[in-house]
């Protein structure tokens, strides 16, 4: 947008129009202003370009998201739309660079409709294979996958900041449970956390750092990955260093392998629905998760190059306690039909955090594999988490 007054609807419409909005959208916002009482006829109040700021350039905000839903496009020319408003540009590294003048909204929760409505068009546009499949064909349609794929960090970074900035606690994680509280929905702890458990090569897994919790317990969308010693939120933005044009440093070699555990485990929103223990209220098919958020586009090198099993040392996943067979949904994961030392201490939030946090840290690794042996015993029933385990042996 120009740096100007807006002194007609008709200036207004066209400067909608040029950011990429249809006509419906620009009848929205139109009608918005007039609620507002803000004459665009004759020498009366103008609309500056800061106003328009606040009212349109938040993606998520209230007023973008009825522009948005009403806009006549389909679900790929609307995750388009917001791709080109951020300007989102795939840079030498494989990261998702955006700039200019529009943002996702810091005010927008991890709950938000937007994110829902966001997450629909995403499982609508890619419908019947991988997005990495999509990637795989070329074409309009393979860019907009790929720079979809990549967008999902950015909306971990404005759900961590809404969280840390907004709520108040001792760690994260008690912010977390502040704003769940206050926002009157349930988070879930029922998806296995292997694959934000890494650890280097050059070690041992020796039991669980971090949990994860997803937002809501029905729809497990947004995601967190919390540190179990000090409750704080593990991700790859408390890691990554910026240019001087503000852009994200993304070259792999400006990092060290040994601090980058964050960035090997970081959190991921979810376009799929994660099997959880709890079924989804939603309506979505039963692979969702595996296609949209497991089977994706290769990750940026920064990610790739900690992660990839084809390097000496790298960050590397421990498998789950049990066994998968071949009826499983989880057929395609390559590692799914091999028994790990993995169990997850948390499945039902904060009586499995606080009992864990209670065994000092010189015998977590011994209670840990006693734990181990207990969900094994228990199979085919589901891990209970660790503070029935703790009731069980204090009895």
């Amino acid at each position: 947008m120009q740096d100007k007054n807006f002194t007609d609807i008709a200036a207004l419409k066209n400067e909608l129009l040029c950011a990429g909005w249809d006509e419906v959208a620009c009848k929205v916002y139109i009608k918005s202003i007039r609620k507002q009482s803000i004459s665009f006829t004759g020498h009366t109040t103008a609309i500056t370009k800061n106003s328009f700021d606040k009212m349109c350039y938040l993606i998520g905000s209230e007023l973008y998201t009825r522009m948005f839903k009403a806009a006549h496009f389909s679900p790929l020319q609307k995750l388009s739309l917001i791709l080109n408003q951020l300007n989102a540009k795939i840079d030498v590294n494989g990261f998702l660079q955006i700039s200019g003048e529009y943002r996702l909204d810091p005010a927008m929760p991890p709950h938000a409709y937007f994110l829902k409505y966001f997450r629909k068009l995403v499982q609508r546009a890619f419908l019947q294979k991988s997005l990495k499949d999509y990637v795989q064909n070329n074409g309009q349609t393979a860019k907009t996958a790929m720079k979809v794929h990549l967008l999902r960090s950015y909306i971990d970074k404005n759900n961590i900041e809404f969280v840390q900035q907004n709520f108040i606690g001792k760690n994260d994680f008690e912010k977390l449970l502040q704003y769940a509280k206050q926002a009157k929905i349930k988070l879930d702890y029922s998806t296995a956390a292997n694959y934000h458990n890494r650890y280097l090569t050059n070690n041992r897994f020796f039991y669980p750092q971090n949990m994860k919790v997803q937002v809501t317990k029905s729809s497990r969308m947004s995601e967190f990955i919390v540190d179990l010693k000090d409750g704080h939120f593990v991700s790859e933005w408390q890691v990554y260093k910026y240019n001087t044009d503000g852009t994200v440093d993304s070259d792999p070699r400006h990092y060290n392998l040994q601090q980058s555990g964050e960035i090997a485990n970081t959190e991921s929103f979810n376009y799929g629905i994660p099997h959880g223990r709890y079924p989804s209220i939603f309506f979505c098919d039963n692979h969702s998760h595996y296609r949209l958020d497991v089977w994706h586009p290769v990750d940026p090198l920064i990610r790739n190059t900690i992660t990839n099993r084809k390097n000496t040392y790298y960050w590397k996943t421990e498998k789950s306690y049990y066994w998968k067979t071949e009826k499983s949904y989880y057929v395609k994961d390559k590692e799914a039909n091999y028994a790990g030392n993995y169990a997850d201490v948390v499945k039902n939030g904060k009586r499995d955090y606080e009992a864990w946090r209670q065994v000092p840290d010189s015998k977590k690794a011994a209670v840990y594999l006693d734990f181990l042996e207990y969900c094994r015993r228990r199979l085919p029933l589901q891990n209970p988490g660790f503070a029935k385990y703790v009731k069980r042996i204090g009895n």
